[in-house]
């Protein structure tokens, strides 16, 4: 099963915005590594941001293969980009830095507050749980838990 919500032609347009992005404005790459590894293939730096030219990112993306397959415990196996419908869940709104939520609607106590390493361990067995979600991505970054772990 299939659903595609754009045309072929509005993803096109997509993808050439998003060259365009990453070669005018780029990315913020604090990583020593990998900005090295991403200059000494073509990108530039300018006011502290990585700057990716089209024909690298269109190289990089045809190196990447088209199915991946992922093992879980037990000998589940799941094959992303067979043309099968799986699920993923997203967290709410997302924190820049880290890639998910920090915050959190406790529903036993109606209170909107930061997220708690229990909050993450809670949703994690949650997901883990439900048959029909193919992988999980953590909802929140725990804001009781130094920064730099």
């Amino acid at each position: 099963m299939q659903f595609n919500i754009l045309s072929p032609e509005e993803v096109e347009a997509i993808h050439q915005a998003t060259l365009r992005i990453l070669s005018e404005i780029g990315v913020t790459l604090t990583h020593v590594k990998a900005r090295e590894v991403l200059t000494s293939s073509g990108a530039a730096i300018r006011d502290e941001r990585v700057l990716l030219p089209p024909n690298l990112v269109e190289a990089c993306i045809a190196r990447c293969p088209h199915q991946v397959t992922l093992r879980g415990r037990g000998g589940a196996v799941k094959t992303l980009g067979d043309g099968s419908l799986n699920f993923h869940n997203l967290g709410g709104a997302r924190d820049i830095y880290n890639g998910s939520a920090v915050s959190y609607h406790d529903p036993g106590a109606d209170e909107h507050r930061f997220a708690t390493l229990q909050d993450l361990r809670d949703a994690t067995r949650l997901l883990d749980a439900l048959e029909n979600c193919t992988t999980i991505t953590p909802f929140f970054t725990p804001q009781d838990v130094p920064g730099a772990l």
